[in-house]
């Protein structure tokens, strides 16, 4: 998300979150444009910083390896959701991994929408990313939604680290651990889908996750403590 710098401030007696972007005018307005509690709306923009609510200090990369199944499917609902809304108004996001995804008062939220080109973590690109860059569509944020599930629930990259560039058709995507439910493992494979075309929508997405976030789910096969 840019170069975060927690600053306290004299004025409003707390701290505050600053975020340093390569144009911070066209970062906050675009911000500012967007009507959905998926998508993060910044508090103030001040010279060459953008100030975001306090929460935005919690990634969600920090509870990569200690995500639980319900907290997965929680992910899935509120990322899909973002992405629906942007989908709808025509924009693409395209960095969408755990570092970028905030934890909110009510549940997730996207940011980080800086227009620096190239900066996407491989880890977290399609294979398409390799192919023609300017024929990437709404199935480019899937994968990368998939990839950051993958994250969160094993606490390593998939492909190590390599994303969609060490994908090819024939490639077996890894299995998730059998201490998870048929349906996340299934989900998180078709949004690993080397073909965008086979990927699921966000919308189908967010229903089915909608769903699942809310229902007892499997116990853990290891540890037998619900997950």
């Amino acid at each position: 998300m840019g170069r975060i710098e927690i600053r306290y401030d004299a004025e409003l007696r707390r701290k505050i979150v600053c975020k340093h972007s390569a144009d911070p005018v066209a970062e906050y307005q675009k911000l500012m444009s967007f009507d959905s509690p998926r998508i993060i709306r910044p508090s103030d923009l001040r010279g060459d910083y953008i100030v975001f609510p306090e929460y935005t200090e919690r990634a969600a990369d920090g509870i990569a390896g200690y995500c639980s199944e319900r907290e997965a499917w929680r992910f899935l609902r509120d990322v899909s959701e973002g992405l629906s809304y942007l989908h709808g108004r025509g924009f693409l996001h395209l960095d969408i991994q755990p570092s970028n995804v905030l934890i909110g008062e009510h549940g997730y939220v996207i940011g980080d929408f800086d227009d620096e080109g190239d900066k996407t973590s491989y880890a977290f690109t399609p294979p398409e990313w390799q192919k023609d860059r300017s024929l990437m569509g709404p199935a480019a944020d899937v994968w990368a939604l998939g990839a950051s599930v993958f994250y969160l629930l094993n606490g390593s990259y998939i492909f190590s680290g390599r994303g969609g560039s060490a994908q090819k058709k024939d490639t077996l995507l890894p299995r998730l651990s059998d201490r998870y439910s048929q349906e996340l493992a299934d989900i998180v494979a078709g949004c690993l889908t080397y073909e965008p075309d086979e990927r699921p929508k966000v919308d189908d997405i967010y229903v089915l996750a909608a769903r699942m976030a809310d229902m007892p789910v499997a116990r853990d096969k290891r540890a037998g403590k619900v997950t």
